[in-house]
């Protein structure tokens, strides 16, 4: 009997320590844990500050003692300013009629057969510079037309031009042109031939730089329609225009 008490007061101790010891299991760990956190942490924090700041200082010192890549990295800019792709440096268009220019014009016109017929015409083309003072160009109008024969018609076509300027000054020069093109009117030009008309012409003119982008051209021209005998019946027309416009690169 005594033996079977002293065994159960043993149990009961046991039992009541054990909660207690769970938990220091529990939390032994736990607290062994964090405190190695704040025995490490701060070591390595340390240890990666000094390793940005050696490094940041190894490069400030590669920098200075080697020219070339602080050069590098200034010359990009310079470079790139120098080939003109800085804002603040835009690009500007070359001088007329100079090699590698490209112009614009803008063309009103108005021409006589001096036998009763005229014709007036507006067109708008454009033109490149291989060489200095000479473009090839094209342009694109709209022609109104009336003839002895042929009542009052209209149409439109384009035409390919050659533009040599023989004399040219800064501020002005003289040119010789010509070129042919193709001609689409309503009705037949002259009656009788074809709506399709081919549209040979040569001419002359100046031009005038009324500002350091636009320059006035005015000039002669000699204009010719025709079917060039894609018809029956070939009845040519001849027309001397005098035209004026304006002119401009981009």
């Amino acid at each position: 009997m005594n033996r079977l008490c002293a065994t159960c007061v043993l149990l009961l101790i046991v039992l009541a320590h054990a909660p207690a010891r769970g938990e220091d299991l529990v939390l032994v760990p736990t607290r062994s844990v964090l405190l190695l956190d704040l025995l490490v942490e701060p070591s390595v924090v340390a240890s990666s500050t000094q390793e940005q700041s050696n490094a940041s200082s190894g490069a400030a010192s590669d920098s200075s003692s080697d020219p070339s890549s602080a050069l590098v990295s200034s010359g990009s800019a310079s470079e790139t300013e120098l080939m003109g792709l800085s804002p603040a440096t835009p690009r500007r268009g070359l001088p007329y009629a100079t090699q590698g220019s490209v112009a614009c014009w803008f063309e009103v016109g108005a021409g006589s057969n001096f036998d009763g017929g005229w014709m007036a015409l507006g067109g708008v083309g454009v033109e490149w510079y291989p060489v200095d003072g000479f473009a090839l160009g094209f342009r694109v109008d709209g022609v109104g037309i009336e003839l002895n024969d042929t009542p009052t018609t209209g149409g439109g076509g384009g035409a390919l031009l050659l533009r040599w300027h023989v004399y040219r000054q800064e501020t002005w020069s003289i040119y010789l042109d010509g070129g042919c093109g193709l001609v689409y009117f309503a009705e037949e030009v002259p009656s009788g031939a074809s709506r399709l008309d081919f549209s040979p012409q040569v001419g002359g003119g100046v031009t005038c730089a009324v500002s350091e982008q636009v320059r006035l051209m005015a000039g002669l021209r000699w204009y010719h329609l025709s079917n060039a005998q894609t018809n029956s019946t070939n009845p040519g027309v001849d027309m001397l225009e005098a035209y004026v416009g304006v002119t401009f690169p981009f």
